[in-house]
Parts: C-alpha cells; sequence; structure tokens
C-alpha cells in the first residue's frame, strides 16, 4: 500500500505502508488486538489520536508498535495518545510504541505529555520518553511505581490515589453508598 492520510474514523491493521501515514482526524490502532504496523514515516495532526494496546512486553504481539523506516525517514507528533494496558503490568517494563529507524529525533509530543511526563492511566503510572531507545529517537514508554510524596499526587488510603486533573486520561466513578 502506498501513502495513507486519515481524515477521520480508525486506520486499523497490521502490515506495511510503502509510504508516509498521516492522522489527521480520527484514530490509528496498528490492530484490533497487537500488531505492528511498518511505515516510511509518521505524521500524528492535533485531531489525530494513536491507540496503544499494552498486554505484555514484546512489540507486535504483546504490545501495539508503529515501526518507521527509512534512514530519512520523519515521525511528527502533536495528536493524543490513547493507552489500553492489561492491570498489573511489571514496574519498570518499557514498551517502545515508536520504534523510529531513521536518523531524525522525533518532532513534537503527544498532546499534554511533554518529554519524561509522568501520567496515571488504566490504574498504573507511566512514563514516556521520545528520546528512547537504541538511536534516542523511539518513543518509550515506561510502566512505573510513583515514590511516595511525589508533588502532584498523594496516596489517601490503599487503594485510592488522588492525581490532578491534567494528569486525569481516563475516568472511572464508582458510587457507594454512605
Amino acid at each position: 500500500m502506498s501513502g495513507v492520510t486519515v481524515a477521520g474514523g480508525i486506520f486499523q491493521g497490521t502490515g506495511t505502508v510503502n509510504g508516509n501515514v498521516a492522522i489527521n482526524g480520527g484514530v490509528h490502532s496498528p490492530d484490533n488486538s497487537t500488531g505492528l504496523s511498518t511505515v516510511s514515516g509518521y505524521a500524528l495532526g492535533t485531531s489525530g489520536a494513536l491507540q496503544v494496546e499494552v498486554n505484555g512486553t514484546t512489540a507486535g504481539s504483546q504490545y501495539d508498535q508503529v515501526r518507521i523506516l527509512g534512514i530519512s525517514s520523519t515521525v511528527t507528533l502533536a495528536g493524543s495518545l490513547d493507552l489500553v494496558a492489561a492491570p498489573a503490568l511489571a514496574a519498570g517494563s518499557n514498551f517502545t510504541i515508536i520504534d523510529n529507524t531513521g536518523l531524525s529525533a522525533v518532532s513534537g509530543t503527544f498532546a499534554g505529555l511533554s518529554q519524561g511526563a509522568e501520567f496515571f492511566e488504566d490504574g498504573q503510572w507511566w512514563r514516556i520518553s521520545y528520546t528512547g531507545g537504541s538511536g534516542g529517537n523511539d518513543v518509550v514508554l515506561t510502566r512505573m511505581t510513583p515514590a511516595r510524596g511525589r508533588a502532584g499526587w498523594r496516596q489517601t488510603s490503599a487503594r485510592t490515589r488522588t492525581i490532578p486533573l491534567s494528569q486525569a486520561r481516563s475516568w472511572t466513578w464508582n458510587s457507594m453508598a454512605s
């Protein structure tokens, strides 16, 4: 398949696109479960989202990955990251969600997630790097356990954490009778 531009809807599936992929609107999901999309260049516009499923530590079969091939290929990010993670993934695990084999650094970031940002999603804490991997230009998520007393959160009980609204990316509301 040659280059793809998505203005809305879902671009989903594994395989290779022999050209650039531009997600200007809608969602890019490397597969219905977990998978690997290989492209020549990648651009995620402000109205686009990359949906990544993480169920384990093996790229393509246990978590989604976008692989960018070509020494002069580029990665440009401005849209959102939609992380769908299995519960209780091991702290310290790394997930290269964008494997950039080119020489260029990643341009931009996911919306609201600057270099080194720590965020809480799907009941777990994560850190993001846009300078990860062997070439220093991959996008890597690290499953982490935040240190007690970290600014921006507090442990309110054994089961509840309060986080700043700026880091809340998904919500679950539990109503309890008193």
